[in-house]
């Protein structure tokens, strides 16, 4: 036989139910019940207790199942990395659009670029919009003015959140399958390869 404690809402009886060894324990998401809680708190409740196994979860069509796993998996949902080439007055831009879970709801984000020289820049996220369980971050960092041409690469994330930091190094980043690196031409660089502009037609003199 197996037993399900429904309904619930505070964090000493979720502790009571594990300490009893409780089959399965509910959370009710729908807004009209007396017994609702919003997916914030559940998921932080799951995750601190590591109950995903034994959580059944009532939900209504206004929370949708990629609303579930989203909230219940990763904190970075998406990532991406785009740049622009630098002109005769400006650097190279680096455009970083990430999307986080907000049950993270990270105080700050700092992101930790290496350029193709190898130099290494720390730079913030800037402010997030907030749309459906979602923190939407779309910052543009500009290189300096004299960097080299080539690949720009995020080595670290770092998000400092209430419960601690959380990093993530840019291996971790690949392997879930994001991009990590954008290439960038800057024609201010010194290391740049000389252009041929044009060749004349030699020119004979005297004898």
């Amino acid at each position: 036989m197996k037993i399900k404690i429904c309904g619930l809402t505070r964090e000493n009886d979720i502790e009571a139910c594990i300490d009893a060894g409780i089959d399965y324990l509910g959370f009710n998401l729908l807004k009209v019940s007396k017994r609702f809680v919003d997916i914030q708190w559940t998921s932080k409740i799951i995750n601190k207790y590591n109950i995903a196994s034994k959580s059944v979860i009532l939900i209504d069509d206004q929370v949708s199942l990629s609303d579930i796993e989203n909230n219940f998996d990763e904190d970075i949902i998406e990532l991406t990395l785009t740049s622009i080439d630098g002109n005769d007055s400006t650097g190279p831009k680096i455009r970083l659009q990430l999307v986080i879970d907000s049950y993270t709801n990270p105080n700050s984000i700092r992101i930790l670029y290496q350029g193709p020289n190898a130099g290494q820049y720390w730079t913030g996220a800037g402010s997030p919009t907030t749309d459906n369980f979602k923190l939407t971050y779309d910052h543009t960092f500009t290189a300096p003015d004299s960097s080299p041409s080539g690949q720009w690469r995020i080595r670290t994330i770092r998000m400092q959140t209430d419960q601690g930091q959380i990093e993530h190094k840019q291996d971790f980043l690949n392997n879930k399958g994001f991009t990590t690196t954008t290439d960038v031409y800057n024609p201010n660089s010194d290391t740049n390869k000389p252009q041929l502009e044009s060749i004349s037609e030699p020119v004979v003199q005297g004898n």
